[in-house]
Formats: C-alpha cells, sequence, structure tokens
C-alpha cells in the first residue's frame, strides 16, 4: 500500500525516500513500505517495514516536494490524511459546502470517503534543500485512491 506524501524525498539508489535535514547537517532517510535501498538502512524499531539511514550531504544528489492533492466537488483540495476507506481534505478558501469545518482562521477540512473523490494526485516540485529535481521525475503523478 502506497501512502499519501506531503514532505521532501531524494532518490536514492532508485528508491524514493523521505529526506530531513539533522542538527549536525546530515541528512535522514526513512524508506517505508518494507522496501530498503542499501543494506546500511537499519530497520526502524517497531517493524513495520520502516527503514532508517542517516548520511552525509555529499551522498544526496536531488531533492523533490511532494504534496497530495484531490478533486471533490468540483474543488480541488490538499490531501493529509487517510483512516480507512476516507480521506481528509482541507483548503484555504470556503468551498461553502456542507459538513465543511473551519479548524483554524481561514483553514477548512472535510471528511470524504474514497468513492466520493474524483481524481487524486501528487504534485512534485524543487524542495527548499539546494538540491536538483531529478531529471527522471514528472512532476504530476496520478493515484488510485483505493491503493492507497
Amino acid at each position: 500500500m502506497k501512502e499519501l506524501r506531503n514532505k521532501v524525498y531524494t532518490l536514492y539508489n532508485s528508491a524514493e525516500v523521505e529526506l530531513s535535514e539533522n542538527d549536525d547537517k546530515s541528512y535522514h532517510l526513512i524508506s517505508r513500505n518494507g522496501i530498503r535501498p542499501d543494506s546500511r538502512f537499519q530497520e526502524y524499531q517497531d517493524g513495520e517495514g520502516i527503514f532508517i539511514k542517516d548520511v552525509d550531504r555529499n551522498e544526496i544528489t536531488n531533492a523533490f516536494s511532494v504534496e497530495t492533492f484531490a478533486s471533490y466537488q468540483g474543488i480541488t483540495w490538499q490531501v493529509d490524511r487517510k483512516d480507512s476507506d476516507r480521506f481528509r481534505l482541507s483548503t484555504g478558501s470556503d468551498p461553502k459546502l456542507p459538513d465543511v469545518k473551519m479548524v483554524s482562521q481561514g483553514w477548512y477540512e472535510l471528511w470524504v470517503n474514497q468513492e466520493s473523490i474524483e481524481k487524486l494526485w501528487e504534485v512534485r516540485k524543487e524542495s527548499w534543500f539546494d538540491l536538483p529535481f531529478p531529471d527522471s521525475l514528472d512532476r504530476t503523478f496520478i493515484l488510485n485512491p483505493r491503493l492507497i
């Protein structure tokens, strides 16, 4: 099963792994879904198919930011969570739909069943790390909500 993604990633040994910077300027790589990009990735303590590795900057050649979006009722929403067969959708403008809740000033949320999602996709763009976007990646990737 693929997860919803809204973080920074890098292509590392042909695998897309999460990327974050540690306080000591090294980088933390996290691989999910049972994918172990190389033998230096250590299994995370809970054993749920998550592997981690710390690397130096010179071991990373690219970075990209991923945000997941959905079309629902003709409106584009950001998607950040899934619970069973329901997705949490959020937007910064009032969609004026029933059941939408304002959760903070100017931020609205709604939970919907996956069957109600018209389209689900990821947008990939440059990250805030000073690393190039991978040439081999498409900027938009369509997802099947039933496989998330």
